[in-house]
């Protein structure tokens, strides 16, 4: 059982350093490293989670968390996911533009503060929806 993890664990090392930015992502980032842009998009959810909690909350539909308790909403479940997370930059950021192809990544912090949330939030159920 060891072997077959460590096997995995090894191919998805590979997969993640084989990863590339599609034509598209690369576009959209500019001058913006995969792993700045993902940092910077996940600490404006945080922010936009912190300053505009009731908007925030609302444009995350519940079918991304059917099962949040009471105790924990759904905005707070997918901020303490983006922050414990560190996902394969490249591919998340991959995904995030094929999922909002017109959204422009080269000056994040310029973005309008719900902005990468809505993205995200679409990335996230687009992708859901990829692997049913």
């Amino acid at each position: 059982m060891e072997e077959i993890y460590a096997e995995r664990k090894r191919a998805l090392e590979q997969e993640i350093r084989n990863t590339k930015l599609s034509p598209e992502a690369k576009q959209a980032l500019g001058r913006n490293s995969p792993e700045e842009a993902w940092f910077d998009l996940v600490e404006m959810v945080r922010e936009a989670a912190e300053e505009y909690y009731q908007a925030a909350e609302q444009l995350i539909p519940e079918e991304l968390y059917p099962d949040s308790p009471l105790a924990c909403t759904r905005l707070d479940r997918l901020v303490v996911s983006l922050l414990s997370n560190r996902p394969n930059a490249p591919l998340a950021i991959n995904q995030l533009v094929e999922s909002n192809p017109d959204l422009d990544l080269s000056h994040i912090r310029s973005l309008p503060v719900l902005l990468p949330l809505k993205a995200i939030v679409k990335m996230l159920l687009t992708n859901a929806a990829d692997c049913e």
